[in-house]
């Protein structure tokens, strides 16, 4: 997997750096525009990290397979401490503006990486984590002529087993690509749309989705904890066990979400002028917070059930419900509420 995802994301890095006048002028901020300037010095920079972003994902699936989920939140605050201390040096004290936040961004992303890395060697070292190429290798040549023999063994016999699993694997990914890829394309058709309105569209668009994400981010923690529960007690048969953790998580995440939905609505006269002064991006943002608070319980019940989905390895079921739903919704935020329904509805443990 880390092969792929290095693999994956150079592809993507050349592509982003080869390509990007015509990707911007897709997005609305063409070379004759007003925004292309700093979206192009943006993009650039930003597609350094390409790489890193494919490896920070590989990497969190690792950890959640072996049930770890503090290692994923000790990179994450590593990053996101680092972003935030970089952002002003870059972008204001070496004056490199907006493509500044980009390469804080991307340093961060590859200290990520660096993190996992570390983690990655001292779990394959400590025999908590099975991770060949950082060390297991070594680790059962040094256990013994009788272990070596048994494995040896048993390697006559995996072949149809290993072939089952890359299958599965293979089927595993073409799913989540799909998944992911269809969000992606409404983010970027909504943001297509928003750019050929006006900057201040655009500027109200990209503010309201960055706090669509947060909320998005807050509901992805009982997300993890459902996907990793669900599939350790489907693993060892507990399906009620399954079950009533599935309505537990979903039960809290509702109230949870009403809450923020609430406070959201509440603040919707003061988040705004966290972000800007300009009168006319406020204006469209008090439009849209609204309608924004009202999607959270939906769009984080969304969120649980992806988990749930993934730990039962429903993947081509995520991936139908998800395409479906961006078709129908045109719109990244707004898929959602969709995609809420039809996962819960038929959730399947």
């Amino acid at each position: 997997m880390y092969v792929i995802a290095c693999v994956l994301g150079v592809g993507l890095q050349v592509t982003l750096l080869t390509q990007a006048p015509s990707i911007l002028a897709l997005m609305g901020a063409g070379p004759k525009t007003a925004l292309f300037r700093e979206a192009s010095g943006y993009l650039k920079v930003r597609a350094l990290a390409a790489p890193a972003v494919l490896l920070i994902m590989v990497s969190e699936g690792v950890f959640r397979g072996h049930a770890d989920t503090r290692a994923p939140a000790v990179a994450a605050l590593s990053a996101a401490f680092t972003n935030i201390l970089l952002d002003p040096v870059f972008m204001f004290t070496l004056s490199m503006g907006v493509a500044g936040a980009a390469g804080a961004t991307a340093f961060a992303q590859y200290l990520a990486v660096a993190i996992y890395g570390a983690m990655l060697w001292r779990g394959a070292r400590e025999g908590r984590m099975a991770v060949p190429f950082f060390g297991a290798r070594g680790k059962r040549r040094r256990e013994g002529g009788g272990q070596a023999a048994a494995a040896a063994a048993a390697a006559g016999t995996s072949a149809p087993a290993a072939w089952s699993l890359l299958v599965t694997v293979i089927s595993a990914n073409a799913a989540m690509l799909l998944r992911t890829t269809s969000l992606m394309a409404c983010w970027a058709v909504a943001t297509a749309v928003a750019t050929r309105m006006s900057s201040a569209a655009v500027g109200a668009h990209q503010v309201a989705l960055s706090l669509w994400l947060l909320f998005a981010l807050i509901a992805e923690a009982p997300s993890i904890a459902a996907q990793v529960l669900g599939a350790r007690y489907i693993a060892q048969g507990k399906l009620e066990n399954a079950r009533s953790m599935a309505r537990r998580v979903l039960t809290l995440t509702l109230a949870c979400s009403g809450f923020l939905a609430t406070s959201l609505l509440c603040l919707s006269g003061v988040i705004p002028r966290c972000f800007t002064s300009d009168p006319e991006v406020l204006k469209r943002l008090h439009q849209l917070l609204p309608l924004l608070a009202v999607q959270q319980p939906l769009v984080a019940l969304t969120l649980v059930a992806e988990g749930l989905l993934v730990g039962a390895g429903q993947f081509r079921w995520l991936a139908t419900t998800t395409v479906g739903s961006s078709a129908v919704a045109g719109d990244g935020p707004q898929a959602g509420p969709f995609l809420g329904g039809a996962s819960i509805a038929n959730l399947e443990i």
